[in-house]
């Protein structure tokens, strides 16, 4: 029997699009903030967009940083559409309302992250940063409702909300998100200043 060798191919990417950022979020493994000064352009994306696409790629999500810093992420999200993939974005959603989710929509985007890590804002808003954020992000879910356009959302789990998933899922299905994924810190980034958040091991049975 001849030997047949396996093709492997990257099915499903993440485009990191900048490291500029406007939260100072307490677990963030990139330590975002400020761009970096050798960013891609929009055309250095857009070729990687193609390129990905040639080797198989069906899915890229353009994320962070956070992606709506670039005055040009409408632009990705197109030249990701027209390279033929599927194209996501994460967000804070500190600057994605109900026109940006129309304007991403009508370039091509077809779903968008959210990040939610505490059932009220006391708990989101300690880990994020900013007093006002878990209202802004459910002001954003429903514009994307209106928009018609589906929205996801993202958990890291921490010290303050391992007994309260329930919760949190309960909120995302009266939001109307139709997938959660939950994610695990580690000691990297400003996790590294923030370890008192991370679950420890006792803990993992119970998750």
């Amino acid at each position: 029997m001849a030997h047949q060798t396996q093709k492997y191919v990257p099915t499903t990417c993440v485009f990191e699009a900048t490291l500029a950022c406007n939260l100072q979020c307490r677990h963030c493994g990139s330590r975002a903030g400020k761009p970096r000064g050798d960013e891609l352009s929009a055309e250095e994306a857009a070729k990687v967009f193609e390129d990905l696409a040639a080797l198989g790629c069906e899915r890229v999500t353009i994320s962070g940083g956070e992606p709506t810093m670039r005055p040009d992420w409408l632009d990705l999200i197109s030249s990701a559409s027209k390279a033929g993939l599927r194209v996501g974005i994460i967000t804070n959603a500190l600057k994605f309302d109900y026109d940006a989710a129309r304007a991403a929509k009508e370039r091509g985007l077809g779903a968008v992250g959210f990040s939610v890590d505490g059932p009220d804002a006391r708990v989101h808003d300690m880990i994020r940063g900013k007093v006002g954020h878990f209202e802004r992000l459910k002001r954003a879910m429903r514009d994307c409702r209106r928009a018609e356009l589906p929205f996801a959302v993202v958990t890291f789990v921490h010290r303050d909300n391992i007994d309260r998933l329930e919760e949190i899922y309960d909120l995302i299905r009266a939001e109307g998100g139709f997938a959660w994924q939950v994610q695990m810190g580690t000691e990297m980034g400003n996790m590294k200043d923030n370890r008192e958040l991370l679950v420890s091991p006792k803990q993992l049975p119970r998750l």
